[in-house]
């Protein structure tokens, strides 16, 4: 049976121990306390990798079991006598339920996340679990964790608060599947053992005040801290000297702040926080701020923030406070946490309209009087207000009250300004002060409507009035939900989250939230919905890490097979997430201050491991839905998913500060009519990302696989909006046509995309994933140039390209852009029947590849053997069937087979244009489709003049047939 997951120990989240002491080390004669239990045939010590990312010592202990994977394998450690760890209940190790040997560079890599498991090892098993029980005497307790990593797991087991740890006889360590893995050798490996006190800063487990050094009275109960001190005296925090590999590694130039929710008996504190670091060892005055609190005798969060003091930098060791009155403090949580950067400004923007029929963009603001103003186009990426490369816009003054306008072009390269950031600075004697904030056009609804609007009825409330308490400390996704039910339940309306105007916001902590039908989310300004690292506000306990691991299938992100979404629905129609507010995911360890790979460390995926990433906002099967004006901000996973949704629309959406790989921006895989205009992505994978998926095995938690319904994408347009990814992973545009296993190929192709006016910047600005990693060769290896699905109908205009594009070997068609990709310059599909290897139980193409102005009109079928085109005609309406082909100047021959009962014909039309450029008549008599009638034959040829992408196929008409069909297409 599976065993239930403890919620104070875990696996791959590594904590900080306090005592930490060597428990076994198997270079050891302690390894020969260990020995086997049930369903283990030995346990022999065995070398370790070397420079392993978590694996610490030379030997660690091979245990070999029974292949019989759903059964548990239980090693046994008998001490040879009664151990006490009472001081040190926490027992840690790295762990590894992996049969293969691989060698450390291979664990090093996946752990930092630099390669993608193409081929699912056969040896790897996954959906286990390991438990582990401590004896004495009679008495026992189990803790159980679930493991969910590539290669080693670190595990800890905390048996804080149990009564009999004095006197622990035996330890048992059971391994359980809850899966089947024929190809498991059976291995497992157990690194260095040790035990330890955990450093909890959430103030959960007993016994914390021996933990803090104070010159007062100390004490720790229910989870609440007091110190009472006298003034001048001071509250030590832990030592954070070990902390380098934990979940609380802390880089002070990025985790700025000490957060504290707190209260004192006189309702004031007033202390100065000290801190040393690896760099700078001793306490200091220059390393010290003071800070004053009022009105703090209920539960308040305190943000500590030094970010303005130049010595706060290096990685944290020690920091406490000393206080300049005499408090009685009590503290029930402490962290720290990367907030706003402290800094002065030289006034504020207080507008930015763009006016498209003068074609001016302005800006306005308020500062000094009588001062030089500059404003600059900058964006997202450029996370600090360096001038040096930007683009100067315009030079004004401010009047005698402080007040400037400055208008300048919407115009800008190929495109146009309309998805930049724009900097205004006041130019000094000396340097610049910048204007807050970077200014965005805020008319951006007058420019780019939302073509799927819809109306909710006129109800407003406010979670506060359903007991949100947004004090960054409380769980309040009760609240919140009580407040979406009520409103959806009463037919729909507004779900308001209030915010305010203070510097850190109004903070509601929040796990899941389920959108429900009818209901706007709106978040105001000033309001942030801030995903919680603590765990007892989860229903479900999070998985750690980027990746889960199942056997037999690659990608398995845990963010879409492990965690739900913080704000998801499922089959919901008329939602919406709107107001200028944040939604702040969980960002524990990380060090990365823009989510790039290019500062400290160089990686972003530091403390990957440590959080549990999660999607912001994931729809699956929702219609008419709209996000605006929202921040995204610390996400480890993609910002936006949507699945087999229609009618969306994301309009003025900033994604930024990515906290792990794989934070696309957009996901829309099997979509239809989705709109994303006036967005701004500084991620670090793919921007926009449109796949096709007949049946993606990974869709397996809140994502779910449909087959045999249309898994397509199509009608997607992208205008106005900045995707800046990472250099070595992301795609700005990024294609997934990963549909092959459909046995109707049309139903997965990837057609009618529209971008323009954009800047895309990545390892491509247009590119993607183009060989289906779940069909054909197998095991996978990204070498297949003919396994991808349809791509059709794209149209790229006025954008700004600053890094190489490519669809790899894909054949498009009805390609129009400005830049060098073409179309194919034959027909895909055009005798209608599937690539050879694809030639499965009858699988067909259907229209494939194909575009038609009458889709009732036209369909793909079987005739006399042969597969087909088939055109019935309709009165009044367009009834074509045709593929855009780039042909290059010169003679084209047009080919095909036909059967028509009257009169139809060829034709070649400018793509760009309409312009019909050239034709040919067919004919046929009432006896063509008579079974033993033959295929007639056409073809005609043409001259082009210049290279052009054309249109080439066959119309029809009510007045001159009833009916089409064609086949064998080509264009030589």
């Amino acid at each position: 049976m599976k065993p239930e997951i403890s919620r104070n120990s875990f696996a791959n989240r590594r904590l900080l121990l306090n005592k930490k002491r060597v428990f076994v080390d198997f270079s050891t004669k302690e390894a020969e306390c260990f020995t086997a239990g049930e369903n283990v045939i030995s346990v022999t010590p065995c070398a370790l990798p070397e420079n392993d990312v978590v694996t610490v010592g030379k030997k660690g202990l091979r245990v070999i079991s029974t292949t019989a994977t759903y059964e548990n394998k239980t090693v046994i450690y008998t001490p040879k006598k009664a151990v006490d760890i009472s001081e040190t209940p926490a027992i840690s190790f790295a762990f590894s339920s992996y049969g293969g040997d691989k060698d450390s560079q291979y664990f090093k890599d996946m752990a930092e996340n630099k390669i993608s498991q193409g081929a699912p090892d056969p040896l790897l098993l996954s959906h286990s679990y390991l438990t582990a029980t401590v004896f004495s005497g009679e008495q026992s307790t189990s803790r159980t964790v679930f493991l969910n990593a590539y290669g080693y797991n670190v595990v800890t087991f905390n048996f804080a608060g149990e009564t009999f740890l004095n006197a622990v006889d035996k330890i048992t360590f059971t391994l359980y599947a809850d899966e089947e893995a024929p190809g498991w050798q059976g291995i497992m490996t157990f690194d260095t053992l040790f035990a330890g006190k955990v450093i909890d800063l959430g103030l959960e487990n007993s016994g914390m005040e021996t933990d803090f050094i104070s010159t007062g009275k100390i004490a720790h109960q229910n989870g609440v801290l007091t110190a009472n001190v006298e003034k001048g005296g001071e509250l030590q925090f832990p030592s954070m000297q070990m902390a380098k590999e934990t979940i609380w590694n802390t880089e002070l130039a990025i985790k700025n702040t000490l957060y504290l929710n707190a209260k004192t008996a006189s309702g004031t504190l007033s202390a100065t926080l000290y801190w040393a670091t690896e760099e700078s060892p001793a306490f200091s005055e220059d390393k010290a701020k003071a800070f004053t609190f009022t009105d703090i005798k209920d539960w308040t969060t305190l943000y500590l923030n030094i970010s303005d003091i130049p010595t706060a930098k290096g990685r944290l060791t020690e920091y406490k406070l000393i206080f300049n009155e005499k408090t009685d403090l009590s503290i029930r949580k402490i962290s720290w946490e990367q907030e706003e950067v402290i800094r002065s400004f030289a006034g504020k923007i207080t507008s930015c309209v763009a006016d498209m029929e003068k074609g001016t963009i302005t800006v306005t603001g308020q500062g000094n009087p009588n001062v030089a103003v500059e404003v600059y186009r900058t964006f997202p990426h450029v996370i600090t207000d360096d001038i040096t490369d930007l683009t100067l816009l315009a030079t004004v003054g401010t009047d005698d009250s402080g007040n400037f306008t400055a208008t300048f072009p919407v115009k800008a390269n190929k495109g146009t300004n309309l998805s930049s950031q724009f900097l205004a600075i006041e130019r000094k004697a000396e340097g610049y002060l910048p204007f807050a904030p970077r200014a965005i056009v805020e008319n951006w609804r007058e420019i780019s409507p939302n073509p799927y609007e819809f109306t909710l009825p006129n109800r407003e409330v406010s979670v506060l009035d359903y007991g949100a308490v947004a004090d960054g400390f409380t769980d309040d996704t009760k609240a919140i939900q009580k407040a979406i039910d009520e409103v959806s339940a009463l037919g729909g309306g507004r779900v308001v989250v209030p915010g305010d105007n203070s510097f850190y916001g109004k903070r509601y902590r929040v796990t899941r939230l389920y959108l429900r039908s009818n209901v706007d989310l709106h978040l105001e300004k000033g309001a942030i919905l801030w995903e919680s690292d603590d765990i007892s506000h989860y229903v479900n306990p999070p998985m750690y890490g980027h990746n889960a691991t199942v056997t037999g299938i690659n990608w398995v992100a845990n963010s879409r097979c492990g965690n739900m979404p913080l704000i998801y629905a499922k089959r919901e129609e008329n939602i919406a997430i709107s107001g200028k507010g944040v939604i702040r995911m969980w960002d524990q360890a990380s060090i990365s201050p823009d989510g790039h790979f290019r500062f400290i460390g160089d990686n972003v995926c530091v403390g990957c491991q440590d959080r549990a990433h999660v999607t912001p906002i994931g729809f699956q099967d929702c219609y008419y839905y709209s996000i605006t004006d929202v921040t995204l901000s610390r996400s480890s996973a993609i910002h936006i998913n949507t699945r087999n949704g229609r009618y969306g629309f994301v309009g003025n959406i900033l994604a930024t500060d990515c906290k792990c790989t794989g934070a696309d921006g957009v996901a829309c895989a099997s979509s239809q009519d989705i709109t994303v205009v006036f967005s701004r992505f500084n991620i670090n994978d793919d921007g926009m990302a449109m796949g096709s998926i007949y049946s993606d095995p990974r869709d397996y938690y809140w994502l779910r696989a449909k087959p045999g319904t249309y898994r397509g994408v199509r009608n997607i347009t992208v205008e106005h909006s900045y995707f800046y990814t990472f250099y070595w992973t992301g795609r700005a545009i990024s294609f997934g046509p990963w549909g092959t296993e459909d046995p109707v190929l049309s139903r997965s192709s990837i057609q009618n995309i529209t971008v323009r006016d954009c800047i895309l910047q990545g390892n491509c600005s247009i590119g993607g994933y183009f060989d289906n990693p779940y069909f054909g060769k197998q095991p996978y290896d990204n070498t297949e140039k003919d396994d991808y699905s349809a791509i059709n109908n794209l149209l790229f205009e006025d954008n700004d390209y600053w890094s190489p594009i490519t669809l790899g070997p894909v054949k498009a068609t009805g390609l129009l852009m400005d830049c060098d990709l073409k179309s194919a310059s034959d027909f895909q599909y055009g005798d209608f029947t599937r690539r050879e290897r694809e030639r499965i139980h009858n699988w067909i193409p259907g229209l494939a590849n194909w575009e038609f102005e009458t889709e009732e009109a036209v369909h793909e079928e079987c005739f006399v053997d042969k597969r087909c085109g088939f055109i019935e005609t309709m009165r009044n309406k367009n009834c074509n069937l045709y593929q855009g082909l780039f042909l290059t100047a010169g003679t084209h021959t047009f080919t095909l087979r036909y059967r028509t009962d009257g009169k139809a014909k060829m034709f070649v039309r400018n793509r760009r244009t309409g312009e019909m450029l050239f034709t040919q008549e067919i004919v046929g008599d009432c006896h063509s489709f008579a079974v033993k009638s033959p295929w007639k034959e056409a073809s005609f040829t043409f001259n082009l003049a210049e290279d052009l992408t054309v249109d080439v196929g066959v119309w029809a008409e009510f007045d001159t047939c009833a009916q089409v069909m064609f086949t064998d297409c080509k264009m030589d």
